[in-house]
C-alpha cells in the first residue's frame, strides 16, 4: 500500500466532505458550491479560503515558465520571521536557493511517479492488466 507525508493530517470535515460526496457524481465545482450551501464552512473559514485562494494565484503567476521552460520565481533557502519561505525571481537565485526548487521537483515528481503506479496496481486488480495497458497505449487517456 503507498504510504505518503505529504498531506496534512485529515480533519473530520475532510471524513464528513468524503461521506457526502459517496452520494454524488459531480464536478469538484458543483460539489464545492453544494459543500458551500449546506455550511461546511464558517464565514471565518471561507475568508481564509479566499485568501488561500490569491496566494494560489499569485503563486501560479510566479512559477509561470519562461521561453526556457523555467519558472519566472520561486522559493528561496531564506525563510521570514513566521518560517514562510521568501520568494524570488530565478534571476536572483543563488546555489542553495536552485537547490531549494530541485528538491521539491524532484520530490513532487517522485510522489506522483509513486501514486501512479499505485493507481496502475489498483486499476490492474480491478480491471486486469490488458485492459489497464490498453488505456495506457491510448494516446487520448495517456496525454
Amino acid at each position: 500500500m503507498l504510504t505518503l507525508n505529504t498531506q496534512p493530517l485529515e480533519s473530520p470535515r475532510d471524513q464528513r466532505i468524503r461521506e457526502e460526496f459517496k452520494l454524488h457524481q459531480v464536478s469538484l465545482a458543483a460539489f464545492t458550491h453544494h459543500c458551500d450551501a449546506t455550511g461546511f464552512w464558517t464565514d471565518e473559514e471561507s475568508n481564509a479560503y479566499a485568501f488561500r485562494s490569491k496566494m494560489q494565484e499569485v503563486r501560479r503567476a510566479l512559477r509561470h515558465h519562461t521561453a526556457n521552460g523555467l519558472p519566472f520565481a520561486g522559493q528561496t533557502a531564506k525563510k521570514d520571521d513566521d518560517g514562510s519561505p521568501i520568494w524570488a525571481q530565478r534571476t536572483l537565485w543563488s546555489l542553495d536557493d536552485y537547490g531549494v526548487n530541485i528538491c521539491e521537483l524532484k520530490t513532487q515528481s517522485e510522489t506522483l511517479i509513486a501514486i501512479a503506479e499505485e493507481m496502475i496496481r489498483e486499476a490492474s486488480n480491478r480491471y486486469g492488466v490488458n485492459e489497464v495497458a490498453r488505456i495506457l497505449r491510448e494516446p487520448a487517456l495517456a496525454a
